[in-house]
């Protein structure tokens, strides 16, 4: 809030920006003990068992792809 005069009278002008009252009002409702990648992981392998999760490269071998769905 910022006060703006002009002349003799002065007014309050409210001048919020929408970022920092979003940025105020918000707060992480995680538990205590959490782990973001198993979540990701789990959603992901979940919604795209075919999709690639882990390639490996061998200097002297074939290497391995590996999917969600394993």
């Amino acid at each position: 809030m910022s006060t703006h005069r002009t002349g003799s009278a002065s007014h309050t002008a409210l001048t919020a920006d929408p970022y920092d009252i979003l940025h105020r009002g918000f707060h992480w409702q995680v538990p205590a003990r959490f782990n973001i990648a198993q979540a990701c992981c789990s959603r992901w392998a979940q919604a795209t068992p075919q999709a690639v999760a882990v390639r490996l490269h061998e200097d002297d071998g074939p290497g391995a792809t590996l999917t969600y769905g394993a």
